[in-house]
């Protein structure tokens, strides 16, 4: 399946790793911001690939279409250390990747949310806001930061934005004064 004399074998399981434990395919520009490379880097990298990888291009294709690994024997394979030797993906590094990826992703929207394009994010993103396990484990700043991003949202549902109001209240310790 795969040579040892692949082109720049880092780079591609740079790639592969992500799509190998990504729940759900992302659209090229989402992958290669989640994981860190310039535009282009994805399609140039696997360029000879398309006999295991489905890489929309991005000048004749929609924005949404998603870079997947079509054939589960694939994934199979490269999860296993044994078969797949220098090419194996240790699902747990590339979790680990992509929550980093994740976190300077949303860090980037919570810093230029007047840059945000909402188009293409799925409806759905707003109703996993409502989550309450979701806040639990976030501390005051982040409840602030996402109360900020909820707000600069246009037409964000009004009880997502008081649910998370409401916490970040709980959140945030009382101001006391002083009278002496």
């Amino acid at each position: 399946m795969f040579s040892p004399r692949a082109p720049n074998p880092a780079a591609l399981l740079r790639i592969l790793g992500p799509l190998v434990v990504l729940y759900s395919p992302l659209p090229l520009k989402e992958l290669e911001m989640l994981i860190g490379l310039p535009p282009g880097d994805i399609s140039t990298t696997l360029r000879d690939m398309h006999a295991l990888v489905d890489v929309p291009d991005p000048r004749t294709s929609s924005p949404l279409q998603r870079v997947r690994i079509p054939q589960p024997s694939t994934t199979e394979f490269l999860v296993d250390i044994h078969r797949s030797l220098p090419f194996w993906i240790e699902p747990g590094k590339y979790h680990a990747e992509i929550v980093r990826g994740c976190i300077r992703y949303i860090g980037e929207f919570m810093d230029n949310t007047e840059h945000l394009d909402l188009r293409f994010l799925p409806p759905e993103l707003l109703d996993d806001l409502r989550e309450p396990r979701f806040m639990y484990s976030r501390v005051s700043s982040e409840v602030r930061a996402v109360v900020a991003w909820l707000k600069s949202i246009p037409n964000t549902p009004r009880d997502v934005v008081q649910m998370w109001q409401s916490w970040q209240a709980q959140l945030d310790p009382p101001t006391a004064y002083y009278v002496p």
